[in-house]
């Protein structure tokens, strides 16, 4: 029960064993529905994340190599049953270069974690050839 003392505003809270064991089975229920997520789920939420993850990355790639992206990268992503990822992103720079990022890896989607190879092209010359990237994380 809350209640409110309308000379001060204060709020003070008085939990029946009846409210705590409500929360208790509130908290439960949430819990299960977050780990219950199946395996497509977790993939199509990885594939996301691999989208954000290519396209945060070309960017700065791109940025870093003096061809600012112009506009929005177009990003895919796939994650199979197996675990393999790959991953594209493709745009142009201000300049009309294109610019393409590529990842090429493995994902554990049950431990939330991705491994890839990441390569960004601009004009189609390397710009970024990193063997190993975390391809859930932003870069």
């Amino acid at each position: 029960m809350i209640s409110v003392s309308r000379s001060t505003d204060r709020v003070s809270r008085r939990s029946s064993p009846w409210a705590r064991a409500a929360l208790g089975a509130l908290a439960i229920a949430s819990l299960t529905l977050a780990v219950a997520c199946s395996d497509e789920q977790r993939r199509s939420l990885g594939e996301e994340d691999a989208r954000a993850s290519l396209s945060s990355r070309t960017g700065a790639a791109a940025d870093a190599a003096g061809g600012s992206v112009d506009g929005d990268l177009d990003c895919t992503a796939s994650i199979d049953t197996s675990g393999a990822v790959t991953a594209a992103c493709t745009g142009m720079t201000a300049t009309g270069d294109a610019v393409n990022g590529d990842y090429t890896g493995t994902a554990d989607v049950q431990a939330e974690t991705c491994e890839a190879r990441l390569v960004v092209t601009i004009a189609g010359q390397p710009v970024t050839d990193e063997a190993t990237v975390d391809c859930f994380a932003l870069g």
